[in-house]
C-alpha cells in the first residue's frame, strides 16, 4: 500500500464535510457538481494508494486512477460552464467531447502501448470535437482547436510518446477548468483566486507528470519501451 496518498485522502474528506455543511447557501447545482468532482478525486485518492511502490500499476488501478482523474476535470468543467448556455446544451458536448478523452485514458490505463490501439480514441476526438463544436456551439474557432489538440496527441502517439499524450490531455482538461472559473467567478474575489490557483496547480502537476516515468507514485508507473506491448 502507497501510504504517501492517505493525507489527500483526509484533506479530500474533510473538504467535503465542509461543502456538505455549506450546501445550502450556495446554487444546489454547483455545490452538488463540487461534490462529485471532490467524490470522484476521493476514490482515485483511494486507488493510489493501492499502487505498488515500484514498477507498472496493475491496468485494474491504472483505469481507475486514470478514469478518475479525467470525469473529475470534466465535472469541475461542467460546473465552471457559461450559465447562459442551455444546461442539457452543455451537458452533451461535454460528454461527446469527453467520451475520446475516456477511449484515450482507457488505453493507456490498459497499458498498452502500440499506436494502433489509440486510432480509435484519436479518430473519435478528431470526428467529435469539431462536429459538436459546429453543430452545439456555433463555434468554428473551437472546431480548429480541437481538430489541432487531437492531430497533436495522434502525432505523439505515433511516435510513441503515449504518456505525453494523455497527461498533456488531462492537463488541458484542468487548465481549461480554471480559465472557466477566472471567467465567471467575481474579479478580486479571495475565491477566486484560491479556486483559479487551485485548478492551475492541479493542471501544471499533470503536465510535469507527462515525464514521470521512475515510479508508481504519478498514475503512470514505469514505461516499457516506446512501441512495445
Amino acid at each position: 500500500m502507497n501510504c504517501t496518498f492517505l493525507p489527500d485522502l483526509s484533506a479530500l474528506t474533510i473538504l467535503m464535510v465542509i461543502l456538505l455543511l455549506v450546501r445550502h447557501r450556495h446554487s444546489e447545482q454547483r455545490a452538488d457538481a463540487w461534490l462529485l468532482g471532490l467524490f470522484i478525486t476521493w476514490v482515485e485518492a483511494v486507488a493510489h494508494t493501492f499502487y505498488a511502490p515500484q514498477g507498472m500499476p496493475g491496468s485494474v488501478l491504472h483505469v481507475t486512477v486514470l478514469t478518475c482523474y479525467l470525469l473529475a476535470g470534466l465535472v469541475f468543467t461542467w460546473a465552471a460552464g457559461d450559465v447562459r448556455l442551455a444546461r442539457d446544451n452543455r451537458m452533451l458536448y461535454l460528454a461527446l467531447n469527453g467520451l475520446p478523452l475516456l477511449v484515450l485514458t482507457t488505453t493507456y490505463g490498459l497499458n498498452l502501448r502500440v499506436a494502433h490501439a489509440y486510432v480509435v480514441a484519436v479518430a473519435l476526438g478528431l470526428v467529435v470535437g469539431p462536429v459538436s463544436s459546429i453543430v452545439l456551439r456555433r463555434n468554428w474557432r473551437y472546431a480548429a482547436l480541437s481538430v489541432l489538440a487531437w492531430a497533436s496527441i495522434g502525432a505523439l502517439v505515433s511516435r510513441g510518446k503515449f504518456r505525453e499524450a494523455v497527461y498533456w490531455t488531462l492537463a488541458a482538461v484542468y487548465a481549461n477548468a480554471a480559465l472557466n472559473f477566472q471567467r465567471r467567478l467575481e474579479a478580486r474575489s479571495t475565491g477566486r483566486l484560491a479556486i483559479v490557483t487551485g485548478f492551475s496547480i492541479w493542471a501544471e502537476v499533470a503536465h510535469l507528470d507527462r515525464h514521470d516515468t521512475g515510479h508508481a507514485g504519478g498514475a503512470g508507473g514505469e514505461e516499457p519501451v516506446a512501441g512495445a506491448a
